[in-house]
């Protein structure tokens, strides 16, 4: 299942999406479109940096940490009312 669509493009345009999903929209400039070797390869870096920060903002925000769930039980808490037996 998909929750979530994220978009880059920024002066092309955009892929459609359909489905019930949300979407976010993160216009990036096209590295390859930076023009010379040197200032692709320096436009490509930035791209994956900025991709990074938003990346992890997005998951510091909405991501649940892996593992398993977690209910009650796994809290210490029981049934017959003893605490971390």
């Amino acid at each position: 299942d998909i929750d979530t669509v994220v978009t880059l493009c920024a002066e092309e345009v955009c892929p459609v999406f359909f489905g019930n999903v949300e979407r976010i929209h993160w216009p990036l400039p096209d590295p390859a479109a930076a023009g010379a070797e040197e200032n692709r390869l320096e436009a490509f870096r930035k791209t994956r940096d900025e991709l990074q920060r938003r990346i992890e903002a997005f998951c510091t925000a909405r991501c649940r940490p892996a593992g398993p769930e977690r209910g009650p039980e796994s809290e210490g808490a029981s049934d017959n009312g003893t605490r971390g037996a």
